[in-house]
């Protein structure tokens, strides 16, 4: 394991591409990388919304509003978060991957409260 840099606290870390290299990138060049981490033999899983799907305002700790199909209304589901990447924030705990989560005017909704959802 290396030691991190004494005054910034830091790691240094190398990615490789695996597969077929994109003859557009080019030494020097940045980029994003996903990295999830998991307990050994546990299967890693990340769940990702929009950052405009979650609602700060309202409680002391994050939330996301989901709609249930079977009843047609929305619901408010408290969440941990773990880090932004541009528009979107990973979801360490308190949903599945499978549910509909409304990403935006949910300033607007009421707990329980039936709404219309067009092109489901």
């Amino acid at each position: 394991m290396t030691d991190a840099d004494t005054t910034a606290q830091t790691y240094d870390v190398e990615f490789v591409i695996e597969g077929a290299i994109d003859p557009r990138l080019l030494s020097g060049m940045t980029a994003n990388v996903r990295v999830t981490a998991a307990a050994e033999g546990a299967q890693s899983r990340s769940v990702v919304v929009p950052v405009s799907a979650i609602d700060t305002t309202s409680r002391n700790e994050p939330s996301v509003w989901l709609y249930d199909k079977d009843s047609g209304r929305v619901y408010r589901k408290t969440i941990r978060l773990g880090l932004p990447n541009d528009d979107e924030i990973v979801v360490l705990e308190g949903l599945a991957g499978d549910e509909l989560v409304v990403s935006g005017g949910w300033w607007r909704l009421k707990e329980n409260e039936p709404v219309a959802v067009r092109g489901l």
